[in-house]
């Protein structure tokens, strides 16, 4: 329960309060400050019981190409 309340007040202390937290965020936190490991859907069951959502991970396209996608989102030379 220590560990729910710790996140809580994670949460709710922070300066972006407004702001969504990730699982793996919040799993860190509890591992630097208790030096415990929990899994990410722990974490996710922790906000259910607080009444938060969990912000899932954004998806990626399995056939992403990183370097075009670097390539074609520098601005022109001539700018």
């Amino acid at each position: 329960m220590r560990f729910v309340s710790f996140v809580a007040e994670i949460i709710q202390t922070s300066p972006t309060f407004d702001l969504r937290w990730r699982c793996d965020d919040l799993r860190n936190a509890v591992a630097e400050r208790f030096s415990v490991t929990v899994h990410e859907q722990t974490v996710g069951k922790w906000l259910r019981k607080l009444g938060l959502t969990r912000l899932p991970p954004r998806p990626l396209h399995p056939k992403k190409d990183v370097k075009a996608q670097h390539v074609l989102s520098r601005p022109s030379p001539g700018r």
